[in-house]
């Protein structure tokens, strides 16, 4: 219900976080960029990997810390931005290639890419049918009334975010999402091209906890510590390993 939309492209950092104005008055005041303005709710940048250095270096603290300092024309302050952020990056070749490590396909440092939690990589790869399926979608044909009204849609999102804070209650729980990430944190430890850290560890706990706020539920159970880990297996899958899982 809360979003923003941006562009990579012409994005700054003032344009993220925030810029200090001038006021008719003669005193400054600060505008807040999108991030600040989508917090407690979802921003989306599109053209990902086309952004200035300045404004990818605000993108790393206000990711990591879900904040950012202000310290602009005698103004020191702290602005939130506790913003669920999806963007979409398009590789240098034009094309998608999974057998490739991914930071030598997209103008993006490692440090920021392993901030999301989750990463799809979109393969275009030629089928005749689902070519048909989709060109036809552009000229309009085939479009079919959503399964769920939008509104509705966006009420449920809504009540699930301001509502639910779901917790660990279960210790095998929070057990297994441990025991997988450990596991893989072994596994892969010198795998070139993988990041597996701390910080996907911190995906594994979110996603288990938006499972269950998906499902309105107080407590986080054991299936959605295992969808959480199937999210984590389908990005791991989809740019961290070629074809064979090597």
């Amino acid at each position: 219900p809360k979003s923003v939309q941006a562009s990579g492209k012409g994005a700054t950092a003032a344009g993220l976080t925030a810029t200090a104005t001038q006021s008719q008055h003669g005193g400054w005041m600060l505008d807040a960029g999108a991030l600040v303005l989508a917090s407690g709710g979802m921003a989306s940048i599109d053209e990902f990997d086309k952004m200035s250095d300045g404004a990818r270096k605000s993108m790393h603290e206000a990711m990591e810390d879900q904040r950012v300092p202000i310290n602009k024309a005698g103004i020191n302050t702290v602005l939130p931005t506790e913003t669920a952020i999806l963007a979409a990056a398009n590789p240098q070749s034009g094309e998608f290639d999974r057998t490739q490590n991914l930071t030598a396909q997209i103008d993006l440092q490692a440090p920021l890419i392993s901030r999301f939690d989750l990463i799809f990589g979109l393969i275009d790869d030629a089928d005749p049918e689902w070519d048909e399926t989709v060109a036809q979608a552009q000229y309009g044909v085939g479009i079919n009334e959503a399964p769920v009204d939008d509104g509705l849609l966006t009420e449920y999102v809504a009540y699930a975010r301001q509502n639910i804070e779901p917790v660990f209650d279960d210790t095998d729980v929070r057990d297994r999402l441990v025991e997988w990430y450990v596991s893989q944190r072994d596994e892969h430890a010198t795998s070139d091209g993988l990041n597996i850290g701390p910080r996907t560890n911190d995906a594994l706990r979110r996603l288990a906890e938006a499972s269950a706020r998906m499902r309105l539920s107080d407590t986080v159970e054991m299936q959605d510590a295992e969808r959480a880990i199937e999210l984590k297996k389908m990005h791991i899958g989809d740019v961290m390993l070629d074809r064979d899982g090597n």
